[in-house]
């Protein structure tokens, strides 16, 4: 299974679930339900599909990156992991920058050597 990261913010303050309704609606997801599980903060976390792809959508706690409050993980099973960091950022430029979200994709995303790459901001 291979994963992109993703960390985002909208440009107004929301909750998560005004938040993933939102980044779901934008990216063509209609199926996504609310799930409860300890292992994220905040205790819930919410999920949808698209194609072959699994997104889910948290809060996130990382200390460095508290301007980009939520996380967005995208899996996929049918994908190497080159092509699917290239649908994702093809992805989020089209659909969700410019949309008043900022996103940022993490490589090693909590590990040594993290880096976060911020998408360039377009007007659409």
């Amino acid at each position: 299974m291979e994963y992109v990261n993703l960390l985002s913010a909208s440009d107004v303050q929301e909750s998560l679930t005004a938040f993933a309704a939102k980044l779901f609606a934008l990216v063509g997801i209609h199926d996504a339900v609310e799930r409860e599980s300890g292992n994220y903060p905040g205790g819930r976390y919410f999920r949808g599909s698209l194609e072959d792809l699994v997104f889910t959508i948290s809060e996130s706690d990382e200390e460095g990156h508290k301007d980009l409050p939520y996380w967005v993980q995208v899996t996929c099973e049918a994908r190497s992991a080159d092509d699917l960091t290239r649908y994702v950022d093809q992805l989020m430029q089209e659909k969700i920058i410019g949309q008043r979200f900022r996103v940022a994709r993490m490589v090693n995303f909590g590990k040594r050597g993290e880096q976060r790459l911020d998408y360039p901001l377009v007007n659409h």
